[in-house]
Order: structure tokens, then sequence, then C-alpha cells
């Protein structure tokens, strides 16, 4: 061999390693299973992006069909609880590391981070009689809005109580219907009634989260479930049926007034994220409910509203979907529950915006199934009562 000289190598041709035949009974076999062993809003959703989300129960039995390894690890935690070494602010941050693995193949690597800066977590949105008394506004980030009331709550301008809102907000609809700027709607309650209602123009501010400690638990927990569906979508080449459900928890409660007048931080950082889209009439302004105690099993609910992750509440959803059609039958009971999410304009539970429409529809879901009714006959409306 001459020394100095370039040796010419022929690489090897890269083949599939599936014939076609055996690729395409494979998609054919995929398709099938997601057809039958997934179900629509606990092991995906459609979240408007052109094809379903998988989310973290199809995940799991996805990893289950092709008998996967999944291990996740912590590689990074944040504990900032006094905001000291982040700007005044608290910030709490994961990231998990997932690896997906057969036998000791290892078929994919992913990582899943969330933390208590997101948007969602950061901040909330809120009417100027949701503020403290003589809050500076001056510099906080502002929006145009709409408040909703019923002609009925304005009648009565109930200031305390459950629906008490102060004067000065009863006193706006009273201005704005007799300039003319008012518009009448109709508006539903929890049960689905329809009932008339004024809209209001107003402005909504977006103030600091007066209870970021709340949001821990839930970016822990969303981390690790990124990390996992990430990796197992990899591994099972999903992405041709799946996209990620990027907007794992899109209201996280129902927003409170900050507890002391307080400015927000001068400087934003990259992670704010002004363009979220929130339910911000349903949050701000959350409809009358029937009074008296809350039922137990629904107080149970909404309590996992509160804590849990979306998947937690698709997944109370579905209970009370399959419920109908234990009491119905299959179709008329799909047909009761698709007619009661569409009273809140909505044909799948995991298009709720806000959590205040989730849990109303959930309140009428609920009712639906104690009342065991009957879905061939007609739904009746009573007048509010005064």
């Amino acid at each position: 061999m001459n020394e100095g000289k370039l040796a010419l190598v022929t690489p090897e041709v890269l083949v599939p390693i599936l014939a076609l035949e055996e690729a395409v009974q494979r998609r054919l076999d995929f398709k099938q299973y997601v057809s039958k062993l997934l179900e629509e809003d606990l092991d995906y959703g459609n979240v408007g992006q052109g094809k379903p989300a998988l989310k973290k129960p199809g995940a799991e039995k996805l990893a289950t069909f092709f008998g996967l390894t999944v291990s996740l690890s912590l590689t990074t935690q944040i504990y900032d609880w006094t905001g000291k070494d982040s700007g005044g602010q608290p910030l709490f941050a994961f990231t998990y590391h997932c690896v997906v693995a057969r036998g000791d193949v290892i078929l994919a690597e992913a990582d899943g981070h969330c933390n208590s800066w997101e948007s969602r977590y950061r901040w909330r949105w809120l009417d100027p009689s949701a503020l403290p008394r003589g809050y500076d506004t001056s510099q906080l980030f502002r929006r145009e809005s709409m408040i909703e009331e019923f002609e009925f709550a304005i009648k009565k301008k109930q200031t305390e109580g459950q629906y008490g809102k102060p004067a000065e907000y009863w006193a706006q609809f009273e201005s704005a219907l007799a300039s003319g700027s008012a518009k009448h709607s109709t508006k539903k309650t929890s049960d689905g009634r329809s009932y008339p209602s004024v809209q209001i123009p107003s402005m909504v501010f977006r103030v600091p989260n007066p209870d970021p400690y709340d949001a821990v638990n839930s970016c822990l927990k969303i981390a690790h479930k990124r990390a996992y569906v990430a990796g197992v979508l990899i591994a099972t080449n999903a992405s041709d049926y799946f996209t990620q459900d990027l907007d794992d928890d899109p209201s996280v409660a129902v927003p409170q007034p900050p507890r002391e007048p307080q400015r927000p931080a001068a400087a934003r950082t990259p992670s704010d994220a002004a363009g979220q889209t929130v339910d911000v009439k349903s949050a701000a302004q959350p409809e009358p409910e029937p009074e008296g105690e809350t039922p137990e099993e629904l107080a149970r609910i909404y309590r996992v509203f509160a804590e849990g992750t979306r998947d937690d509440r698709l997944g109370e959803f579905a209970k009370k979907k399959q419920e109908l059609r234990d009491l119905h039958g299959d179709g008329p009971g799909e047909k009761l529950y698709s007619e009661i999410l569409g009273r809140f304009g909505v044909e799948h539970a995991s298009q709720f915006t806000g959590m205040a429409s989730a849990k109303r529809a959930m309140a009428a879901l609920y009712e639906a199934v104690v009342a065991g009714a009957d879905v061939s006959e007609p739904q009746t409306e009573e007048e509010p009562v005064s």
C-alpha cells in the first residue's frame, strides 16, 4: 500500500429493516390499535392543531402495547421559594429526562420541562372590580374585554355573599344601559338554561399570581408528563398520528385578586408569554351557580380540577361519559354527553379554555347522571328566581 494516498471506501447502502409489506401492515395494525383501544378525551384529544394530541394515559398504553420500558430521571429542580435568586418572584422549575428502551436497545430519549414562570402560572387577568381599592394599574399590561351579567343579577345589585360585587361594578352596567353602549344577549347557567344578559366593554389587567406556590406540584407533574409523552412518541413513530399536547393546563384556577397592592417586577424575562389565550369572561366573572351545598362527588371532582393536571380533568369527563353510556346505552349515552358539552360551545372536553366553563359543564353532566335523564325528553327551561 502506498503511503500518503487516500483510499476510497464505498459506504454500505442503508436499507430499511422492514420489508414494504411489513411496514404497511405495521401501519394498519397501529391505526387499528388506536381506533379500538385508545379512548378520545382520555388517551388523546383534539387541541386544534390538525391532528389529535397524545396524552399521558394514551402514551402509557402505547408503551405497554409495544413492550417498552420508560425510565425518567429528574435532572433539574429549582425551588426558589422567596424569589431571592429570581429577581424577587418565586421560581419553581423542573426538567425530566426520559429514556425509552425495549430490552437492551434504547429507542428514544427526550426531555420535558415546566416552570412557574410560564404565563399560565405567573400571571392572572383580572377586571377592575377584582382589584383591591387603590391598586396601581399604571404599569400593568392590559387589554380590552367584555364583562357579562344576567339581567336579574343587575337588578339585584348584590354586594355581599358569594356573588357580591362592589356597588361601582353594578353602576357600570347601569351607566352603559343608560348610554346605549351595553349589548343585550343571553347567557347560560350551570345547567345549560339560557336567560337574558347584558354585556359591557371593559378592561382587564395582568397581575402577578398571588399564589405561585400552588403551581409547584403541577409544574413537577407536567414536566414528568411532557418528557414521558415526548419519549413514547419518538420511540413508537407515532408522530404521524399524534402531536404532543403543549397546552397541558390552560387555566389552572379561577383568578383571585392580590392579597395586598403590589407593583409588578419592572423587568420582563424571556420566559414571559403575553399571548396566552385565557377565557377572561369565564374566569373573571363566574356565572351564578345553584345555591346550597355542593354534592360530595361534585366537590371531589372540583378538587381534581383545581389540584390535578389537564389529564386528570379529562379523565373525570371520560368517567361521566362512561356513566351516561352505562345508564342509557352507548349510542344514547354518547348523544346526551355530546349535547351537554354542546351547550358550552365545545365538541370535546379538551377544547375548554377556562376552568369556570369546564366546571359548569361537569356540573351539568353530574346532574344528568344523578337524574338518569331520558334523552328522548326535551329539556325545559325555568324562569330565574328573583
